[in-house]
């Protein structure tokens, strides 16, 4: 993910309705859910009526999977990353002690 699309993302969230947001389930075997109405429809209450909210939604279908690709590349970078320092500070550790105990 671009820096840009980061920043993209950031900017959709800070537009929408501030969370935490909720669904309800209204019939298991249907499958129907729903989220309160003020988030994604216009009403004369509500705080961000000219869809803000539902912009946000559908962004968040590509951005949530992209966002969680990213971040595991980022761990997996700095796994690697960590391991490679540990075996570097094995190794200095080895010539230190090969060092201590040789005779002059």
């Amino acid at each position: 993910m671009t820096n840009e699309e980061i920043l993209e993302a950031k900017r959709l969230a800070k537009a929408a309705t501030p969370g935490p947001w909720s669904a309800e389930c209204l019939d298991e075997e249907l499958d129907l859910w729903q989220v309160p109405e003020a988030l994604v429809s216009a009403s004369a209450d509500a705080d961000y009526p000219d869809g803000r909210n539902a912009v946000f939604i559908a962004a968040a279908r590509t951005l949530v999977p992209a966002l969680a690709d990213d971040l595991l590349a980022e761990r997996a970078a700095h796994a690697e990353t960590k391991q490679t320092i540990h075996e570097q500070v094995a190794e200095l550790d080895a010539l230190s002690v090969a060092l201590m105990n040789r005779e002059p």
